[in-house]
């Protein structure tokens, strides 16, 4: 997948999640940069025919609310990557690492991260814990509930058979 294709399918992504118009999201962008962008613009960059400069990163950015690197981070990227200018491809994995590294992030260092990966995982594992007890849980009074249904059919069916039964007078024919 080219880099354009990529940013392009991110950009159409964030612009539908935002509920905007194409041509909504190109009035949003003149704010931000010199003119507006015509919806054909907006579509031509949705479907990765058009080149991006920083200043329309940082306008796009703006205009959908989110960061310059969320633009560039597309989850739906092959593991051969993205292909550059020249045919240069950079792996998915790699890509990834350029648009999202840990030492961007102020204050945080790349130990703090895997700290709080770590501790992410703790709270996965005790969620992934309650839902199994629950799940037991659940089925354990589903079996409660079944066993007491199918006690009051068969007490039913009893005092149906009691019913059915002729009456005794309470003489005693010996």
């Amino acid at each position: 997948m080219k880099l354009e294709e990529a940013i392009g399918k991110k950009l159409a992504w964030l612009r539908n999640d935002r509920e905007m118009s194409q041509a909504q999201l190109g009035e949003a962008l003149g704010r931000y940069l010199e003119k507006p962008w015509s919806r054909q613009a907006v579509n031509a960059a949705e479907q990765g025919k058009r080149a991006f400069t920083a200043r329309d990163m940082v306008g796009l950015a703006l205009a959908l609310e989110t960061s310059v690197p969320s633009l560039l981070l597309n989850f739906e990227l092959t593991p051969e990557g993205v292909e550059l200018q020249g045919g240069q491809f950079v792996s998915r994995e790699e890509y990834r690492k350029l648009v999202f590294h840990p030492a961007d992030i102020v204050g945080q260092t790349t130990t703090d991260l895997v700290e709080g990966v770590a501790r992410m995982r703790t709270y996965y594992d005790q969620i992934r814990d309650w839902n199994d007890a629950l799940t037991r849980e659940i089925a354990f009074g589903e079996t409660v509930l079944g066993l007491a249904e199918r006690g009051a059919e068969a007490q039913k069916r009893e005092n149906e058979r009691e019913d059915a039964a002729p009456a005794s007078d309470g003489r005693d024919d010996g």
